[in-house]
This record gives structure tokens, C-alpha cells and sequence, in this order.
């Protein structure tokens, strides 16, 4: 039998948790009432760096990038901010509800 130039001893072979999952260091750690105020908040700074509205000029870039983080982390349900400080608003182990 031919061994393959590219296949690596058993000892090196990497291998998965049953169910192919791995654990991650990008746990979910926001809610539902979290996801909720960050897109409320995430679409209003997005809406005001995309207005006219008087002395937005300044502020319009820094508005629309944390509008753009705070759908990132809506989306993720993980912050990294969070993480950091060690809080966490998601319900683990529960049966999960947008608002829960």
C-alpha cells in the first residue's frame, strides 16, 4: 500500500468532538433585550451619518462605524467589548426568544 506525500501520522491527525462542533472563543454573550437596543441604536447612528441633518459633519463617520459595529455584534450575538468586562446577558441553556 502507498502512502500519500500529504497524509499525516495518526499521532498528528487532528480530530473533532463528536457532532463535527469545536469549541469557540466567540460564545454567544448578548440577549434578546441587548440584540433589541443595539439595533434600535445601530440603525438611528446609521440614519444620522447618513443625513444632512446641521453639525453632523464631524460626526457622521464616527456615528456610522458604530452603527455598522453594533448590527456586527446584533448579528454575532457576541461582543467582544463584553468578553473583556466579563458580562453576560444571554440566556444559556434556555429555550430562546428574540426578547428573552
Amino acid at each position: 500500500m502507498i502512502k500519500s506525500a500529504l497524509s499525516l501520522p495518526a499521532s498528528h491527525a487532528h480530530t473533532r468532538p463528536p457532532g463535527g462542533q469545536t469549541e469557540s472563543n466567540m460564545k454567544k454573550n448578548i440577549g434578546g433585550r441587548d440584540r433589541l437596543i443595539r439595533a434600535v441604536l445601530g440603525t438611528a447612528l446609521i440614519y444620522y451619518a447618513l443625513s444632512n441633518l446641521p453639525g453632523s459633519d464631524v460626526w457622521r463617520v464616527p456615528a456610522g462605524l458604530l452603527g455598522v459595529v453594533a448590527w456586527l455584534t446584533v448579528f454575532m450575538r457576541w461582543c467582544p467589548l463584553y468578553k473583556l468586562l466579563g458580562f453576560n446577558t444571554h440566556p444559556s441553556g434556555k429555550t430562546w426568544s428574540f426578547l428573552q
